[in-house]
């Protein structure tokens, strides 16, 4: 942009030190034809003059181009936005059923943590008391034991 501005500009002072040098010409009179009629008026000034209504024009349509262009990039900004909110809020929707699927197997894993506690606290009970019943029993064999070899050994006769 900054280059079409620059040459704008260049333009603009060449023609104008072009008509400061040849002012006289410009603003001689020669018969000029309108169509209907001819008239006596400086030819050089009506086409400077035409010039500079076409630069006018140019330099506007340029400013609501731009001023278009601005419009439909706020739209187009606007529309990104909603965008990225709604993709934001989509994202936020399946970190939360992420949590929430998480918060489910952390709780079926305690479940199953905890039924497969009990049956090895329960098998362990079993255990001790088998264990158990098995000293009780061996102990009684041992009292036995002791209680017949305390016992005088009979004499065969």
């Amino acid at each position: 942009m900054r280059i079409r501005m620059t040459l704008l500009l260049v333009a603009t002072l060449v023609t104008a030190v072009f008509v400061a040098l040849n002012w006289p010409e410009f603003v001689r009179p020669t018969p000029v034809s309108l169509g209907i009629t001819i008239v006596q008026m400086p030819l050089p000034l009506i086409l400077l003059a035409a010039l500079l209504l076409a630069l006018l024009g140019g330099l506007g349509n340029a400013a609501l181009n731009d001023a278009r262009h601005e419009r439909e990039l706020g739209l187009h900004m606007r529309e990104l936005q909603a965008q990225r909110n709604l993709a934001d809020k989509a994202e936020a929707s399946r970190f939360t059923e992420l949590r929430h699927y998480l918060d489910l197997q952390a709780a079926e894993a305690r479940q199953r943590e905890a039924v497969t506690t009990e049956a090895l606290q329960a098998t362990l009970i079993k255990g001790q008391r088998d264990m158990q019943a098995s000293v009780e029993a061996l102990a009684a064999r041992l009292a036995r034991d002791e209680q017949r070899s305390a016992r005088p050994a009979s004499t065969p006769l």
